[in-house]
Parts: structure tokens; sequence; C-alpha cells
């Protein structure tokens, strides 16, 4: 396989993370914060299990693709992960359930349930079923190679118990775990066995999705209704965790514990820029970090290699792409 689009940590979870860092204790989000955040680190999980499964397939004819957000007219809709071949494109909806897994025939209900609950959620048949739509009609209205689509729900995790009653049995056709992703991909080659697309075609659809792709990156504090005042500013020690630390001989003290750090502004800055605003100023940096000197701060945040526009007094320094924040996963 050839990975064109590699799966990065999504924002939002990186974004839930500043944000319950740096919130008082006691705030009354903090619990909503948690469970967004629980739900998207499982569904993340589920992504990377994919991708293991995924590396199995040892011929580069399979281009993946991981999170593209397309638009059709009006409608914006995200491919968990989308795999580009000469014969066939497959779209996956990843879920990372546990417990019991009902799909129902005639009402399409899906329903899960786990520790003695049954809960009631959308149907992911219906939402990548929606997503093949969408994606079929954006490659005709852009006169785009035609090629046969086609779509699966894959389970994450292996004990997850898949059910759905005796007469609507071709589910699993459709539904299936991540483990069985490889025999799904050989079964659909066999079907699909007649060449659709030659190099040019796929190499320009692949250049069509990476140039079509729309990354959002939302506001949380707006998501959560929390007022920029109630962020936390300064610089926190990593040891007692307190936002103390000041600014001494090149680098940061804790007066408390007295441990120091060269780099901890750094993870200060980006917290700004995930939680705050996507762009800041140095003014904005030396309110946010508590350090009221402006060639200090300057040279931090050019050491940061952050993207930016603007020069002197009108620099702002933007938020970078989430690649940058890697070594967090």
């Amino acid at each position: 396989m050839l990975i064109v689009k590699p799966l990065t940590i999504p924002f939002k979870i990186l974004m839930d993370s500043a944000l319950l860092n740096r919130l008082p204790q006691h705030h009354s989000k903090i619990r909503f914060i948690e469970d967004d955040l629980t739900r998207r680190k499982v569904g993340f999980r589920g992504e990377q299990t994919l991708l293991y499964h995924l590396g199995f397939l040892k011929d580069d004819h399979y281009l993946i693709f991981f999170d593209l957000r397309l638009q059709f007219e009006e409608y914006f809709f995200q491919i968990d992960t989308l795999i580009l071949t000469p014969h066939f494109i497959l779209i996956i909806e990843v879920k990372n359930f546990s417990g019991t897994l009902i799909f129902e025939k005639h009402s399409g209900q899906f329903i899960r349930i786990y520790q003695n609950k049954e809960e009631s959620f959308p149907n992911p048949l219906f939402q990548v079923q929606r997503h093949h739509f969408l994606l079929e009609n954006l490659f005709k209205q852009k006169n785009l190679p035609t090629i046969p689509i086609e779509h699966i729900v894959v389970i994450s995790n292996s004990s997850t118990y898949i059910k759905t009653p005796s007469d609507n049995l071709q589910l699993y056709e459709k539904v299936l775990h991540s483990e069985k992703i490889i025999h799904k991909i050989d079964q659909l080659s066999r079907k699909h066995s007649q060449i659709k697309l030659k190099s040019s075609s796929l190499k320009k659809i692949s250049q069509f999705l990476l140039q079509n792709h729309i990354p959002v990156t939302p506001s949380i504090l707006e998501l959560f209704e929390i007022q920029r005042e109630e962020v936390i500013k300064g610089i926190q020690c990593s040891s007692c965790k307190k936002f103390t630390m000041i600014r001494k001989h090149g680098k940061w003290s804790c007066p408390f514990c007295l441990a120091q750090s060269k780099n901890a502004h750094e993870q200060a800055i980006l917290d700004y820029l995930l939680l705050i605003e996507p762009t800041i100023t140095n003014k904005k940096c030396q309110d946010f970090i508590l350090l009221s000197n402006r060639k200090i701060v300057t040279n931090l945040l050019t050491a940061l290699n952050l993207p930016f526009s603007g020069k002197d007094r009108y620099r702002k320094y933007h938020l970078p792409p989430v690649e940058y924040f890697q070594d967090t996963i």
C-alpha cells in the first residue's frame, strides 16, 4: 500500500486535552470535555487498528487516504478511510464500539448493548452509504474518470459481537471486523478484476482528493460555551502542575517545587493557538504566558518554527498543521 494522506491525530483531541489542562479543576464543563476526549480517543484508536491491518497490503497500487473532508454542493462529508485502486474505490467507515451491536433490518436501527445498558446510535451503514452517494456525485460533477465505488463499515474492536436478524445476513458483507479487511479487499479485487484507471487517471484522482480536502479547525471554546477569561494563563510546571513558572536566566523556574525547564513555554503557546484563536501576536503571547519582554517573546516564538504572516510588529504566528503535533500521539 501507499499512504497518500496519512493518519494524523485529530485537532479536537489536542484541543480537548489542552482545555482540560487549562480549566480550574472543578469547572462545570470538565465532565463533558472528558467524555468528548474519551470518545474521540476511542475513535482514533480504531483508525490506528485499521491502519495496522492495512499494513498487510503489499501492493503499491492501493492508495490510502485517511480522514478526507470533501464537499459536494452545500454538503460536507468526512470519509474515515478511502482506498483508491485501478479497479475500484473503497470507502470505509470505522467504528470502535464495545459490547454487542444489533443492526435491525426493517427499522434500520443501530443498537449497542454494553454493560447491561442498551443505547441507540445513528446507523453507520446509512452514514457510509451517504458518503458513497456524495462521492459518486462529486466525481460526476467534476468529470473525473468513472470507477466502481464500494463501501463498508469496519468495527475495530475484535471482541465486539455484531448481530442481525437471520433474514439480514447480507449485512455481514458490509459490516466486518478490522482483521477481515484484507480478505474483503481481496474479495472486491476479484469482483472488480477489470482495470478502470490508468496510472495517469489514478494520479489525477489522487491529486483531486488531496487538493479538495477541506480541513476544519473548530473553536473548542464555542463548542463547550466557555469564555476566554476562564482559560488559565501562564506557564505550567511539569512537576507540580501549577501555572506559576517565571523566566530566570534563560530558563523557566517554578517558585513552589523549584523545578526548571528550558522549553515549558512551547506547550503554552500551542495551547493558545488551539484554544483561544489560531493566530498569535507577540503582544498576545506576552499576555498569555505572563512575560512582558518583547525581545524574549520574539525569540521564543521564532524558535518554534511556526507558520507566520506579516512583518515586525504586525507579524502573526499561525496554528501549524496537525502533522506538527505527531509526537504527541
